[in-house]
């Protein structure tokens, strides 16, 4: 496994999907794992992940609580996810994004042709995952609901985090 370290010069004026194309451009039709580099996550998930059988697939945190803060997702019973973004309306919503995919080779260069498209848009990623659900490129759902993970922005996650590895569930 190799690892890129790309920097986004713009990052204050951008979005994450700026960010994205930047390093899409660097391993462009090649296998990716994307980690959002706030989220804490416990070690199990990633083997999950890896272990699908879908060539595309986002890691699914379900909880009864969703609100219009996360990225949440909708699916199909088989997993097939059928929308994601913050505009969705949490109650019809299966679970939230917690920001780790893999992606196909074919798929990196599919999601960076989007983003060339996009990269100048003030959004998430997550539009252009959504544009290649609905161009028919399949993204599926793997649940992770036995295990913990938290995404850290504000000094409340901080301390939540630290909760969750004193309970050594991460």
């Amino acid at each position: 496994m190799t690892f890129t370290e790309v920097l986004n010069p713009r990052f204050a004026s951008t979005q994450n999907n700026y960010s994205l194309w930047l390093a899409l451009r660097e391993c462009r039709n090649r296998e990716i794992i994307l980690l959002d580099a706030d989220v804490l996550f416990a070690p199990e998930i990633l083997p999950l992940l890896l272990g699908t059988s879908h060539r595309n697939a986002l890691v699914l945190k379900t909880h009864s609580t969703l609100s219009d803060e996360e990225i949440n997702v909708a699916s199909n019973p088989d997993g097939r996810v059928t929308a994601i973004g913050k505009h969705l309306d949490p109650a019809a919503s299966a679970g939230e994004s917690i920001g780790i995919e893999k992606f196909s080779a074919e798929s990196t260069g599919i999601l960076h042709d989007i983003l060339e498209r996009r990269k100048s848009r003030q959004e998430f990623y997550e539009a252009s995952f959504q544009e290649m659900i609905d161009q028919g490129h399949p993204l599926y759902a793997v649940d992770s609901s036995p295990y913990a993970c938290i995404e850290i922005d504000t000094p409340a996650d901080i301390a939540s985090a630290e909760q969750l590895v004193q309970q050594h569930r991460l």
